[in-house]
């Protein structure tokens, strides 16, 4: 069975979508939900991973009571994956520590450049870089 993504969001839940329904493929159901209180996306297999950037801390109380897998995104040297710098056109996003996907693949820490034709939040950049790098979807650029 593939994963289920649910993304929740409130303010960029339509980058989030626009982003994700383009660069998954077809195999992984994505579910969408209006959320006011948090982005944060869910990647359902035997376990869930949740995908948020640590400056919400309501969302990581959730996780830690649902007992969810945990990637953090952000802009400090706690966060697995952080944004080493960003412009309209494209941004470098940084994985600060080996990270296993959800197949058992073993991700080294380093940098992918992701090159953006629209102008996307910092936020919902880092969070659909690590869906995409925990289901397996890594690319040498990723263009969205």
């Amino acid at each position: 069975m593939n994963p289920e993504v649910k993304i929740f969001g409130g303010a960029l839940l339509h980058e989030y979508k626009q982003i994700l329904c383009r660069m998954l493929p077809d195999k992984y159901q994505s579910n969408f939900y209006e959320k006011a209180d948090g982005d944060f996306i869910l990647i359902c297999t035997e376990d869930r991973w949740c995908v948020f950037e640590s400056s919400q801390h309501s969302v990581a109380k959730l996780a830690q009571l649902k007992q969810y897998k945990t990637l953090t995104c952000g802009f400090s040297s706690y966060d697995t994956l952080v944004l080493s710098s960003s412009t309209p056109e494209q941004a470098v996003v940084s994985l600060q520590r080996q990270i296993q996907s959800i197949s058992g693949q073993v991700l080294e820490p380093g940098d992918f450049l992701i090159k953006k034709s629209v102008e996307y939040s910092d936020t919902a950049v880092l969070l659909c870089v690590a869906v995409l790098l925990l289901l397996d979807q890594k690319q040498a650029i990723f263009e969205f």
